[in-house]
Formats: structure tokens, C-alpha cells, sequence
């Protein structure tokens, strides 16, 4: 008998489930000091290799063209940062001043 094909929804489900199974285990990581030094540590030094090997370039060693789309995909992330964590602290202000317990109390 021939497999069942899985479906769009069946396959969101599944990516669904393992987005969160993520996201938990990195808030895992990162409430424990230590395996989160473990973890940062694996990162820079993944990055020292594949710098050694040649496949991450510094900014230094881009054509003059490169940098520029570099540098402008750094702008633009930054602006989307700030933009983020500007909202975010409208929303804790909001927040703090519209409390409604507080208020009656």
C-alpha cells in the first residue's frame, strides 16, 4: 500500500510544533549561565573556522561594491531593531500607565 501524502496543513502542524520545541530549548539555554557560555563559546569558534577556512569574508576583504551592499544590509537591519525595540518600549509605558488595578486602588 502506497504511503499517504501529507498535507499543507499536516506539514504547517509539524513546523508549527517545531518552531515552539525551538524556542524552548533556547529559553532553556539561555536560563542556564552556564550552558549558554558552552553554547556561545561552539558559535565563535564554528565562526573561527569557517573564517580560517575562507568561507566568511571581513568587511575589509569585500570589493569595494560588496561593502557597500554589506554596510547597507547592516543599516537597514539596525533601523529594524531600533524601530522594534522603540515599539516594544512605547508598549511598556503604555502598559505601565493604563493599568487599570492600579488605578482603583
Amino acid at each position: 500500500m502506497a504511503k499517504k501524502r501529507k498535507t499543507t496543513r499536516d506539514i504547517e502542524k509539524i513546523r508549527e510544533q517545531k518552531k515552539l520545541s525551538m524556542r524552548k530549548l533556547r529559553e532553556r539555554r539561555r536560563a542556564n549561565p552556564k550552558l549558554h557560555e558552552e553554547v556561545k563559546a561552539r558559535v565563535r569558534e564554528y565562526r573561527r573556522k569557517k573564517k580560517a577556512e575562507g568561507r566568511i569574508k571581513g568587511i575589509a576583504e569585500l570589493s569595494p561594491r560588496e561593502q557597500e551592499a554589506q554596510r547597507e544590509d547592516w543599516r537597514l537591519c539596525s533601523a529594524r531593531w531600533r524601530a522594534r525595540n522603540k515599539k516594544s518600549a512605547q508598549f511598556d509605558e503604555f502598559g505601565e500607565s493604563n493599568n487599570i488595578c492600579d488605578q482603583q486602588q
